[in-house]
């Protein structure tokens, strides 16, 4: 039995790993037993007649993992741990990704870091995604964040100066 989406797949100790490739149990400990030079082959012939196979598939788990790669907090946690997430990263990830937006006119001057986020982000979503895999680069987002927070002051004094002068007429 093949599936196209999700199946179980088994590593060496049987234990249930989930898999996107469609392989069935048996056809993975089949590759799975050859030597590793060999299966690693035939894992990547099986990877990419998937990918050739299934594109709409494979397009929608990128999807997916890109939400799953910048989530606000972890997929599994109680309630006070979401909080306490969303309070310190997750603010940190939507003040950046506003900056972001708000550096694209800007972008000259950030090329590097607008170009850092974005390769990062492509390589995990089509390789391997986990929102651990985000620590590295949260302090990018920060001077995003942080950027943001000072043009939102920025805007919020010159906004305050032009009442104050439209007053004092």
């Amino acid at each position: 039995m093949k599936l196209s989406i999700i199946i179980p797949a088994y590593n060496e100790e049987n234990t249930i790993v989930e898999s996107y490739n469609g392989l069935t149990r048996q056809r993975f400990m089949e590759i799975n037993n050859l030597p590793r030079l060999e299966a690693d082959k035939v894992f990547k012939k099986e990877a990419w007649d998937f990918i050739k196979n299934n594109p709409k598939t494979v397009v929608w788990l990128w999807y997916k993992r890109f939400f799953h790669f910048w989530r606000l907090y972890p997929l599994i946690a109680t309630p006070a741990n979401k909080i306490a997430a969303f309070l310190t990263s997750g603010s940190v990830i939507i003040l950046g990704w506003l900056g972001f937006i708000i550096t694209i006119r800007n972008w000259r001057k950030t090329i590097l870091f607008l170009f850092l986020l974005g390769t990062y982000t492509v390589v995990h979503v089509v390789s391997l995604t986990n929102i651990r895999y985000r620590v590295p680069i949260d302090t990018f987002m920060m001077v995003f964040a942080a950027y943001t927070i000072w043009w939102f002051y920025q805007w919020m004094s010159g906004r305050y100066n032009r009442l104050k002068e439209g007053g004092q007429r």
